[in-house]
């Protein structure tokens, strides 16, 4: 009878640690996906706004990053300013080959002609 208690004790006993362990573990798991939901929303929240990039000393790999500009595209603008100096403003970008006012409107704000 004793050795049914006994026994009847530990299962009931095993069973509520498995419970408690499993409960602690899906706790700590919830716990990081609320977290990472705050951290996304305060990364939606928090805007980090990006300088415009001077075509005056942007590189070829920089330019190509931009939305529209492909690699060769780019090494024209860069050929253009070696060959004919500083950009005055972003609208001479217009007198490189393939660049055309409609990229140049998408891309205006995201451009300056700074010198350096």
């Amino acid at each position: 009878m004793k050795a049914n208690r006994s026994t009847s004790l530990i299962v009931v006993l095993s069973l509520l640690f498995s419970v408690l362990v499993t409960g602690v573990f899906i706790g700590r798991r919830l716990n990081r996906r609320f977290i990472y939901v705050e951290e996304i929303q305060q990364m939606e929240e928090t805007k980090v706004e990006i300088p415009p990039l001077n075509i005056n000393t942007a590189t070829v790999r920089q330019l190509a990053a931009l939305d529209g500009v492909s690699e060769e595209l780019a090494a024209r603008i860069v050929e253009n300013r070696n060959r004919w100096g500083w950009y005055d403003s972003v609208d001479r970008l217009l007198s490189v080959e393939g660049f055309s006012q409609k990229l140049l409107d998408s891309l205006r704000d995201r451009l300056t002609a700074e010198r350096p």
